[in-house]
């Protein structure tokens, strides 16, 4: 990966459970979701993605809540910062 302004090459950290990248010149350290929309979020994205997949097979809000342990708030929260996004599909036109 390369730096975002100045395309210099970057070292990447794989020791923790996301992937940070540092710059040897300038010294900044980012990680690979910094400018997305699943930055800053806590809950790890395995959990985001089996709560929000369980909602659109038809599991109710509360029931979420209760089998995953994640508060209504959270999940309205995550469903407004992905709700941009779309599901690459190749049966999609």
């Amino acid at each position: 990966m390369r730096h975002p302004k100045t395309g210099q090459r970057l070292k990447a950290d794989l020791d923790s459970l996301r992937i940070m990248y540092h710059c040897p010149s300038c010294g900044c350290s980012f990680s690979e979701t910094k400018n997305t929309p699943i930055a800053h979020l806590k809950t790890p994205l395995s959990v985001i993605v089996q709560v929000l997949a369980a909602l659109t097979e038809g599991v109710g809000i509360n029931a979420a809540t209760r089998l995953y342990g994640v508060s209504k708030n959270s999940i309205y929260r995550w469903q407004t910062r992905l709700s941009g996004l779309k599901k690459l599909c190749c049966c999609l036109p």
